[in-house]
């Protein structure tokens, strides 16, 4: 039953009409109550309580995963610098880990112009 719940649920995330999505995850929450099982009632509670903040994901999905990572980077990079007295530098460690296309330091690939 759990199994079929889960797919349940991922069907009702797939939906990009707001109104869809809202009968989708209103369905799937009867069916959960309906199922008596007492793991999932904390989180159809949950669920009820932030129900329009969850359906408004059909309407803006949007996710604040890379936001944790880069805060999970940053609170890695705190502990390997713990004893820097530089904080220039561990904002340069910060800067150089962040960065999404780092700079190709082979001189092979440079063009120069004569």
């Amino acid at each position: 039953m759990v199994y079929v719940l889960a797919e349940m649920l991922k069907l009702s995330f797939a939906c990009t009409q707001p109104q869809e999505f809202e009968r989708s995850l209103d369905l799937w929450l009867r069916t959960a109550h309906h199922a008596r099982i007492p793991e999932l009632d904390g989180f159809c509670k949950m669920i009820r309580s932030h129900f329009q903040g969850v359906v408004n994901h059909a309407r803006y999905p949007i996710s604040n995963g890379p936001l944790q990572g880069t805060n999970n980077l940053i609170k890695t990079i705190r502990r390997q610098a713990f004893g820097y007295r530089d904080q220039h530098y561990f904002l340069l460690k910060i800067w150089e880990a962040t960065r999404k296309h780092p700079k190709n330091r082979s001189f092979l690939s440079h063009s120069f112009r004569a």
